[in-house]
């Protein structure tokens, strides 16, 4: 068996953010402050229709995750979030592919596991903001106030990409009426590692004047690996185009190569800075051992994400207009060892093109994949400000967005040209050993004007009315160079504009205190795009391939929300979504990449959370279920290039075929007691669990993988103990308790489909049992 890292976020990410505007949320909590047990829960205030309401208030469905609730499961980047909410999911392969995944909301999603390790072509199907900023890659979720997960259609207030949910991280803010801070370190044991792990991470928080203030927070984590690894090739560098070293240097065409191996292979390191400022001159304004590997290369990766954004805001009696400008750039690099992969293609057909005949002893096939991105965005917004008298509520706004993306693709099989040449053979190939490069850029635009009006029609009962219109324009361009099969395409633009309206009819009604029923129609949107695959030559398209279209979903819910005095809050929907022209993104036959729609989708469900004390006091219960039933409603087939030949119906779906990516069920559950163990001192308790039904890895079989490959089911427990005293906080966690191991992602090819003793089959594994502590102390 052939593991390679699971979910342990393994990378290196910074960003850096500037927010202006406070945002009120409280956490819940088994107790309303450190000292004095109690069995109420705080009540949460969201800011996800841009004005402050009670999480009850808001007439859709939405799951809040507090600070707290993400220590408890020891929740640190989004894989990990999307693990621990209902609903919510995400291929899992920690950061080493974080520009090749997205988050899925209610199972919109078409696109299979990464089948390339850069990035997505497609936009995402769920928009991320920190704050009021869009944002994409890796970044860990560190000084948070809370994580806002907003299901379903999001277009009208959180436009292109909210075709199936917006994630609101929000950060926080600034406070200039108190000088703060608070320093932790942590220790950690995993099960099957010899190395431990640190985490240190500290908060400042400045108030420099009346109304200015300066908030900082750092953190450095290293989490050691849990992975062997065995059959390391010694080479001349790391890099890429790095050839193996000889066992026997008198027999340059035979000599096998020079092995070795490693403990804790899959470590990672990383670092996330932020720096905040606020500046409030006035009132009315704001600123601011089944754990091994088989690898011959050792397999690097890098991401750096930086944000900028300023958030500007000014009330101007009936309203508040807020302007948020942001600029986040996006970075990665991932090498990657495919020797094993590509030699149990096709039974290994294509190996004596690259290895030569007989094959390279010390044969490499290795791939190296960056990506960039850079995003500038300007929104202006005007709302309402809220009172008991208004009749209307509104946000109007204008929206401004300019994206760049470069991704770049590179093979090279190092020693093998040297050594055919050896044999009197030729392998064609380029500068230091590379075979294939592709790489591609995409141009951006999008302009769009939004609104939302809410009529209190009665005191108790409110409808909003919802629209966005977008104006987009896309070009995509790539370069295509194959050495091996003498092929050089030019990059050359493939253009595709759109423009779409999309809706929004949100009526609710609160029938007794707190207790609210809504009924809702809201639509989301992607845009299209176009596709740079080769229209001439061996590697030909169809045409029709050249580009895709937009997709649009249509989401009717209905659901009941409320809380009740003593703190018990609860939340039940069911909706059905339509969806039309699904985009999936897939390695075609032919090898070439491209995105390209179905003809309809649907998915139905629905959702029940719940939290609120159990009858001792200063226990409590959380438990969210979600269930999302999401298939192809119609056939489709497309043309595609198999072995030099367009046949038609090479690209085919089922009607009744479930979409990829996510579980149809999804379970979180938690039990939190807290008690004064004397004078001074409190402790708090956490036992928490999540399970998830097993996920589809692909929507049809594709190339390199014959059959629909599905992960596990995935079920684990987390336990925590806080105590407190004062300013010190002294924290001992486990997390997988019972130290189970599930396959996130099964292997790509299908288990033994080929004849390498099973070294192409890779699992996905979720990391094993770790215990930990941490010391913090806040002033």
């Amino acid at each position: 068996m052939r593991n390679k890292p699971g979910n342990m976020s393994v990378g290196a990410a910074v960003f850096m953010a500037i927010y202006g505007i406070p945002h009120t949320a409280f956490a819940q909590s088994a107790a309303s402050n450190a000292n004095a047990p109690s069995a109420e829960l705080e009540e949460v205030t969201v800011t996800a229709n841009r004005r402050e309401q009670t999480l009850e208030a808001v007439p859709y469905s939405m799951s809040v995750v507090s600070t707290q609730q993400l220590e408890q499961a020891n929740v640190t980047d989004m894989a990990s979030l999307a693990s621990t909410v209902p609903g919510l999911s995400m291929y899992d392969f920690g950061a080493r592919l974080a520009g090749a995944v997205s988050p899925i909301i209610r199972g919109i999603n078409a696109t299979a596991e990464p089948t390339r390790g850069f990035r997505t072509f497609e936009q995402a199907p769920v928009g991320t903001y920190i704050g009021n900023s869009p944002i994409d890659g890796y970044f860990q979720l560190d000084d948070l106030k809370q994580v806002e997960v907003l299901k379903g259609p999001q277009g009208t207030l959180y436009g292109a990409g909210a075709l199936g949910g917006a994630l609101r991280l929000i950060p926080n803010a600034p406070d200039t009426s108190a000088f703060a801070g608070n320093f932790e370190a942590g220790t950690d044991r995993l099960e099957h590692s010899d190395g431990t792990g640190y985490t240190l991470k500290a908060m400042v928080n400045l108030p420099i004047a009346d109304t200015l203030a300066f908030r900082a927070s750092a953190k450095y984590a290293y989490e050691p690996g849990f992975v062997s690894v065995y059959g390391l090739l010694k080479r001349s560098n790391n890099g890429l185009s790095g050839i193996p070293d000889l066992a026997d240097p008198t027999d340059p065409v035979g000599s096998p190569g020079i092995y070795s191996s490693k403990d804790d292979w899959n470590f990672q390191k990383t670092f996330t800075g932020r720096a905040a400022a606020l500046w409030k001159p006035t009132e009315a304004f704001s600123a601011g051992g089944h754990y091994s590997d088989f690898s011959q290369i050792d397999q690097p990766y890098t991401r750096y994400t930086n944000l900028t954004s300023l958030d500007l805001s000014y009330n101007v009696g009936f309203a508040t207009v807020s302007a948020t400008s942001s600029y986040y750039t996006t970075a990665g690099s991932t090498l990657q060892d495919n020797t094993y992969d590509l030699a149990g293609l096709y039974s290994g057909a294509y190996q004596p093109y690259y290895g030569g005949t007989p094959t390279n002893p010390r044969f490499v096939y290795d791939q190296l994949f960056t990506d960039r991105a850079h995003t500038f965005s300007q929104e202006v917004r005007l709302v309402s400000n809220t009172a008991a008298e208004n009749i209307f509520d509104y946000v109007l706004g204008v929206y401004y967005e300019k994206q760049v993306r470069t991704g770049a693709w590179t093979i090279a099989i190092p020693g093998s040209p040297e050594r055919a040449a050896l044999l009197g053979q030729d392998i064609l190939v380029g500068a230091n050993d590379v075979n294939f490069q592709q790489i591609d850029t995409q141009n951006f635009t999008d302009k769009s004007v939004f609104g939302e009006l809410t009529y209190h029609f009665l005191t108790h009962g409110q409808i909003t009315f919802g629209v966005r219109h977008f104006q987009q324009d896309f070009t995509d361009a790539q370069s295509y160079v194959d050495y091996t099969f003498p092929t050089d395409i030019p990059a050359t633009p493939h253009n595709s504009p759109a423009s779409k309206t999309v809706g929004k009819v949100d009526p609710s009604y609160e029938y007794a205190k707190d207790q609210y029923v809504y009924a809702l129609w809201s639509q989301g949107f992607r845009r299209g795009g176009a596709n740079s695959v080769p229209l001439s030559g061996p590697f030909a398209e169809s045409p029709l391939l050249a580009t895709y279209k937009p997709d649009k979903t249509n989401n009717y819910e209905t659901g009941l929300k409320g809380r009740f005095t003593n703190g018990m809050s609860y939340t039940v929907d069911v909706f059905y979504i339509k969806w039309d022209d699904p985009q999936i993104s897939s390695s075609l036959p032919s090898g070439n990449l491209a995105v390209y729609n179905a003809n309809t989708a649907a998915s139905k469900g629905f959702e029940f959370e719940t939290s609120g004390p159990l009858l001792l006091q200063g226990l409590g219960y959380s438990i969210g279920f979600s269930y999302a039933d999401a298939k192809l409603t119609s056939d489709f087939s497309l043309p595609a290039n198999v072995e030099g030949v367009i046949m038609p119906g090479a690209l085919t779906g089922t009607k009744g075929t479930q979409m990829p990516g996510s579980p149809k069920t999804s379970v979180t559950a938690a039990l939190l007691y807290n008690t004064l163990i004397t004078a001074g001192y409190d402790l708090d308790l956490s036992l928490n669990g999540v399970y998830r039904s097993a996920e589809k890895m692909q929507l049809a079989p594709t190339l390199g993988a014959p059959t629909v490959q599905q992960s596990s089911p995935y079920g684990i427990m987390n336990a925590s103990a806080t105590l407190n005293h004062k300013p010190w906080r002294y924290t001992a966690y486990i997390t997988n308790l019972t130290n189970k191991q599930e396959i996130l992602v099964p292997p790509l090819q299908g288990t033994g489909s080929n004849s390498l003793n099973m070294l192409a089959d890779d699992y996905v594994v979720n990391p094993p049992r770790e215990f930990g502590i941490r010391v913090g102390y806040s002033f």
